[in-house]
């Protein structure tokens, strides 16, 4: 079993993905947990108004107390999707005001491999997998 420690898991599922996934995150950093799929809306249609803002309340202090303990940071997001500021982000990509640093991408079917040299802790950069290639050239 690889020991995993990122910096940010960016939690786009929802549900009970928390409990799985932060333990995956570093201790005593300022690794984040965000959550883009907050269970409120979920809570206050099943539950009504404020029996739903209740039980949310109570998630989300119970989730940050646990991050707390462990020297990191729980957040939930609200969006909304904006084409305008994608293409700024893209233009700030593209100019180089924006360089993320890459160590290495790895194919979708060498993701073990990818959680080696991750667990390894020799990355000088984020180790990427690619969810579009395979190394068979099927892709």
């Amino acid at each position: 079993m690889y020991h995993l420690s990122f910096d940010i898991i960016l939690d786009s599922l929802g549900g009970n993905f928390a409990s799985y996934a932060r333990p995956c995150l570093r201790r005593k950093g300022c690794a984040k947990y965000i959550s883009i799929v907050p269970p409120l809306l979920e809570n206050t249609d099943s539950l009504g108004l404020v029996p739903g803002l209740l039980k949310s309340a109570a998630s989300l202090t119970k989730n940050i107390v646990l991050a707390l303990q462990d020297g990191q940071q729980y957040r939930w997001a609200f969006f909304q999707s904006s084409t305008d500021c994608l293409q700024t982000v893209c233009h700030m990509v593209e100019s180089g005001q924006i360089r993320p640093v890459i160590d290495q991408v790895f194919p979708m079917d060498q993701v073990p491999q990818a959680f080696s040299k991750v667990d390894d802790g020799h990355a000088r950069g984020k180790t990427v997998i690619d969810i579009k290639k395979r190394t068979d050239n099927n892709s």
